[in-house]
Order: structure tokens, then C-alpha cells, then sequence
């Protein structure tokens, strides 16, 4: 669990309120450094999640978040079986990215389960688009630089 690419779908104690909730692992480092971002099913990209398409949010013309449509194909399962979300929703990337050691996220879940493994293209456009807004924290932006070089060779 926490590989990158990795949806898991787990009962997360540290966020108000606690809920089962999706999130992609997008970072881990030999040291265990984790980096993570929650999926929302709520407007939090100042756009009706009917209006948008799968893929980038823009927001007067910037990536503000992205959209997973719960009729798309995102990745496979452990078995090999395509794998949708069965809601919309929504990483915005000003809200609900995370970091931390894996012990850290470990002890923030219960039932933790990995649901599927992004395909490589969604997972690369997600980590591009993270790394291309400005409403990333810069804290994150190294993990995003080192993850889209390893992409690139």
C-alpha cells in the first residue's frame, strides 16, 4: 500500500469527520515519505462537477484541481479488472494533499484497501497538472519534479 499510482479506499480518523474516504498515493521515498491527496465528491473547484469533463480543471485559464468521471476507466484493480469511481469527484489542489511517513498515514486509516493502480497516463496527468498550478503548495513541488522525471525516462 502507498506505492505511487495507487487509489486506496480506506476510513480516514485524522479529517472532520472522520469518513471512508478515496485518495491517490502520488510520492514515496526509500525514507517512506509519502505524498497523498483526497478525492472530494464536494464543489470544491468553484465549478459544478456536472460541468466538467475527466481530466484538468481550469479555472480562468489555470489547472485548479482534477476530475475523475465515474464513467471513466482510471486503472485496474489487483485482479486486472477495470476500475471507475462510482461517484464524480474531484482533486482540488488547494485542499486535501498531504505528506508524511507511511507509519504516519498507517495510523491516520482504518480498512485501509488498495482499489486500483492508475493507469500511467492518468496517473502522469494528474502529477503534471498538480505540479503545473499555482495553488500547489510549494512544499509538494520537488516530489512532483522528481516524480514526473522518473516518468520521463
Amino acid at each position: 500500500m502507498f506505492e505511487p499510482g495507487e487509489v486506496v479506499y480506506a476510513f480516514v480518523k485524522n479529517i472532520h469527520p472522520p469518513k471512508n474516504k478515496y485518495f491517490v498515493t502520488i510520492y514515496q521515498d526509500d525514507e517512506l515519505r509519502i505524498v497523498t491527496c483526497f478525492t472530494t465528491t464536494q464543489n470544491r473547484v468553484g465549478i459544478p462537477l456536472e460541468q466538467l469533463e475527466h481530466g484538468y480543471v481550469k479555472k480562468n485559464n489555470l489547472l485548479v484541481g482534477y476530475f475523475f468521471d465515474k464513467n471513466k476507466e482510471v486503472g485496474l484493480d489487483h485482479k486486472g479488472v477495470p476500475f471507475k469511481f462510482p461517484r464524480n469527484c474531484v482533486i482540488p489542489f488547494d485542499y486535501g494533499v498531504q505528506i508524511g511517513t507511511k507509519s504516519q498515514f498507517l495510523n491516520s486509516i482504518e480498512q485501509g484497501k488498495v482499489v486500483c493502480k492508475l493507469h500511467p497516463k492518468e496517473y502522469e496527468d494528474l502529477v503534471y497538472a498538480m505540479y503545473k498550478s499555482p495553488l500547489t503548495d510549494s512544499k509538494y513541488k520537488p516530489y512532483l519534479d522528481k516524480v514526473l522525471q522518473e516518468i520521463c525516462q
